[in-house]
């Protein structure tokens, strides 16, 4: 009967069990009066054989903290692991397994960018022809508990004209914003690229790497990115922007000459519908234009800058000054 009622009891009854008898069979054995054990003849034997059981208490007594701290941990990594596990079946328990799947990669990335700040400076060029400067700037975060290593990426499309001019990426950047100092920065010819797939592409390079420390609630551990980049396009034309990683908050400023272009911009990820402009918020700037995408953007989104020559107005013709001529009828 005993038995059976030993087998009901939870794992964790049975620990709880295991480590209190530890600890006070540690605590009686370190605290055990040395002169009310029997000695063993020698002096010498007999003051070991004290010496043993004291520091035998001891070891049991700190492998019950020890063991205590352990069960903490394991039952904390237990539940994270499982929580992370199932939450994707909670969300989408009416969704197809494979879909289940692909919502998964999103809720388990590391990295999140904050604040990403893309700024669009077009110039004319060549006839028919413009020269497009980008300036990015972001902050990422490691939102995993565990160090990370983030290598920036960054890539833009080979030029289109490579008479009127070629692709080059110019600047990149790191800064620290904890410590509020800078990691490296690297210009012109220290920038290393590489074509593939017509792009032009960072090279992964060890400088231009970053140990991001596991998430903390206590601390705001985040780092500052910033790069540039020049293209040439022809003058009507739609220069893409997509994101490698989540985004939270996404801004976009376009300078240009107004009198000669017209600019818009698009979202990959925006659902058609009446208000489909509500995602954003533009407005009017000096010498441009800047939009404030309102939706988070996920891995493989992004928006469409485009830009066209401006519609030139037809001349209204001038109203006859000595009135309207007179209809001729022929007899």
């Amino acid at each position: 009967m005993a038995w059976k009622l030993l087998s009901y009891l939870s794992e964790d009854f049975k620990f709880r069990c295991r480590w209190l008898t530890l600890l006070l069979v540690g605590a009686t054995l370190a605290a055990w009066p040395s002169e009310s054990l029997p000695t063993f003849g020698h002096p010498k034997f007999a003051e070991f054989v004290i010496h043993l059981v004291e520091r035998i208490g001891e070891a049991l007594a700190i492998a019950a903290v020890i063991a205590t701290l352990l069960d903490e941990a394991a039952k904390r990594k237990l539940l994270k692991e499982f929580a992370e596990d199932i939450s994707t079946h909670i969300v989408g328990r009416l969704l197809p397994p494979s879909l289940r799947e692909h919502i998964h990669q999103y809720l388990s990335v590391d990295f999140v960018r904050y604040n990403w700040e893309i700024a669009y400076r077009i110039d004319l060029a060549k006839e028919g022809f413009i020269r497009l400067e980008t300036t990015t700037e972001y902050e990422m975060e490691n939102r995993s508990p565990f160090e990370r290593k983030y290598v920036v990426g960054y890539e833009v499309e080979e030029s289109w004209c490579p008479d009127v001019g070629k692709t080059v990426i110019t600047f990149v950047k790191a800064r620290d914003l904890w410590k509020q100092e800078d990691l490296f920065e690297l210009k012109d010819s220290e920038v290393k690229t590489k074509k593939e797939d017509g792009f032009v592409k960072l090279c992964p390079d060890s400088k231009m790497e970053v140990n991001f420390p596991g998430y903390s609630t206590q601390v705001q551990q985040r780092y500052k990115f910033e790069l540039h980049s020049v293209e040439f396009f022809r003058d009507s034309f739609q220069s893409p922007f997509l994101a490698f990683h989540p985004v939270l908050k996404t801004t976009v400023t376009v300078i240009y000459p107004e009198e000669k272009l017209e600019v818009n911009l698009s979202l990959s990820f925006d659902e058609p519908s009446p208000d489909s402009l509500s995602a954003t918020r533009r407005e009017t700037i000096k010498g441009g234009k800047k939009w404030t995408i309102l939706k988070p953007i996920l891995p493989g989104q992004g928006f469409f800058v485009r830009w066209d020559p401006k519609r030139q107005q037809p001349e209204t013709p001038k109203a006859n000054d000595n009135g309207p001529r007179p209809i001729e009828t022929v007899s």
